[in-house]
């Protein structure tokens, strides 16, 4: 462990005994270097209790193919992290160790930020995000000459999505070599540093220039957040709009809607932002591209949330996965409620000896596909578990990809084994679809066999459009325009409406014949027990 103070900064530098004299001495010199005093503690005489007196704790690992592997150490780091302490962690085997199965899985996620393990010798470490301050300042970096000897030399990872990364390898691009967790939208300073790497298997000059950039980076000074969003988010059909979580990214600075739907989100950073508004039972609304200036608040920002009706099939296929047969096998699965898609999950439960093998898609009835897993997790055994709130989808696609889709139909889940000597079985899965009512009609119908909203056209539009929708029966229909606030715009029809399909002509104008703004609005159908919304956009 060195402590080190430059220019008034107390730094402390932590590595593992493990590696007492090759990187952890030559991160030192090269700290002494650059003008800080150092000073080695070792763990067995190291305080955690006082790891926050210091600007930041820096463990090395170097080559050492067995790291972290004492549990109250890591726990240390855990519990230093976790109380907003910054950290600088170095060492080439310490992406595998902790996320090959059974690792260290709290510590791979909390300290590292990584979510999957990809490769050992990965060539030149290469700039991925030159823009950012761990690259950047105070100097550029380029490619950094890498020799590789053994596997404690490099790691090459997929960062979680909570972290950033900012260089990857020459041989794998987009596998990461330096994984930057920020735990604030301060873009001038992070909190958690890792390099995937035996700090002196790079080439020295470029490591002492990633090493200074590092340094100045964990150290910088954050200025105070100022700025904020306001705005408001509607329940639609009710009354009472309060219990709304309505929170922004990055940061993950929330605050919870009133009566009105009115919330605001303080003490936020200059930046952009998405801003989502969730709550049980109801649709999630999000914004994205919010713009936050220092000491303003940007207001204005509305949402409208929609009951959520949910659906699920699932299927016990008990299939043989055939070892190294990339055409692979298929099961599917007929959903026969018809909602409108607007969150997707899939359960996957399927047993296998080298997961790093296998491809799992899942097909839509509308012919849309989503790859889950794409031969990651190397060595580990079985995929248990829900997509994407208990496991993350690889890609390509995502599972909003099937928004908007009709959720009826056959769904199809299809897993490839892509090398040979490991063989499984595909147990179970399961598509849960949360949706409205549905909005498409079947062709040739004279009177539908259900109520429908059949969408607008032209959409977008200036300034008139037209709203189809169809009843079974003869009876009373509601059909309002809604703003993206909930405030009722036009009231299109409220009355008796005869069985079959008919078409309402909206001019752009609100209840009292004034033009409205251009904008996004919202088409509500009310009948019987029916309820359903589409989107219009209008653009003048």
């Amino acid at each position: 462990t060195y402590k080190m103070d430059k220019s008034g900064n107390v730094l402390d530098v932590w590595k593992g005994p493990e590696d007492e004299t090759r990187s952890s001495a030559q991160i030192a010199a090269d700290l002494v270097e650059l003008g800080y005093d150092v000073t080695e503690e070792t763990m067995a005489t190291t305080d955690p209790a006082t790891w926050m007196n210091y600007d930041f704790i820096l463990h090395s690992s170097g080559d050492n193919t067995n790291p972290v592997t004492d549990a109250d150490y890591r726990a240390a780091l855990e519990a230093h992290v976790a109380g907003g302490g910054k950290l600088l962690i170095e060492g080439g085997e310490l992406a595998y160790d902790s996320q090959s199965y059974p690792g260290y899985p709290s510590f791979c996620a909390n300290v590292l930020h990584v979510l999957d393990w990809e490769h050992d010798s990965s060539g030149n470490l290469t700039v991925h995000d030159g823009t950012h301050p761990v690259t950047s300042f105070p100097n550029a970096l380029g490619d950094i000459t890498f020799s590789y000897s053994n596997y404690g030399d490099q790691d090459a990872s997929i960062p979680t999505t909570d972290a950033t990364m900012v260089c990857d390898w020459s041989s794998y691009p987009g596998s990461s070599s330096v994984i930057v967790y920020d735990d604030n939208p301060d873009p001038a300073s992070g909190q958690i540093v890792f390099f995937e790497f035996d700090y002196l298997a790079g080439e020295s000059a470029g490591m002492k220039n990633l090493l200074e950039n590092t340094v100045v980076y964990l150290t910088a000074q954050e200025s105070t957040p100022t700025g904020g969003i306001s705005g408001q988010v509607c329940l639609e059909g009710m009354g009472d709009h309060s219990g709304i979580v309505v929170t922004s990214y990055p940061g993950g600075g929330s605050c919870v809607t009133d009566g009105t739907g009115h919330f605001e989100i303080e003490a936020l950073y200059a930046g952009t932002y998405t801003v989502r508004a969730t709550k049980d039972g109801w649709s999630t609304g999000e914004a994205e591209g919010v713009v936050v200036e220092e000491g303003q608040v940007t207001g204005g920002v509305g949402m409208m949330l929609y009951p959520v009706v949910e659906a699920e099939t699932c299927s016990t296929p008990s299939l043989s996965i055939p070892d190294d047969t990339p055409a692979g096998v298929y099961d599917t699965s007929t959903m026969a409620d018809d909602l409108t898609v607007t969150d997707v999950e899939v359960y996957v439960s399927l047993t296998h000896t080298y997961i790093g093998d296998l491809i799992v898609e899942v097909t839509s009835p509308e012919g849309t596909t989503v790859r889950l897993h794409n031969r990651t997790g190397s060595s580990s055994d079985d995929i248990v578990g829900w997509y994407d709130s208990e496991l993350v989808v690889d890609g390509p696609g995502s599972l909003s990809d099937f928004a908007g889709e009709s959720s009826a139909g056959e769904w199809e889940l299809w897993v490839s084994d892509n090398a040979g000597y490991d063989t499984g079985a595909l147990n179970e899965w399961c598509v849960h679809v949360y949706g409205g009512s549905p909005t498409e009609v079947p062709e040739g119908e004279v009177v539908p066999s259900r109520y429908v909203l059949d969408g607008v056209s032209p959409n977008p539009f200036n300034p008139v459009t037209e709203v189809s929708y169809g009843l079974p029966s003869d009876g009373r229909v509601a059909l309002r325009v809604y703003d993206v606030s909930g405030r009722l715009v036009r009231t299109l029809v409220d009355g008796e409406v005869d069985a079959g399909y008919h078409t309402v002509v909206w001019d752009g104008r609100d209840d009292g014949g004034s033009s409205v703004a251009s904008g996004v609005y919202f088409c509500r159908m009310e009948a019987s027990d029916y309820g359903a919304t589409t989107k219009m956009v209008l653009l003048k």
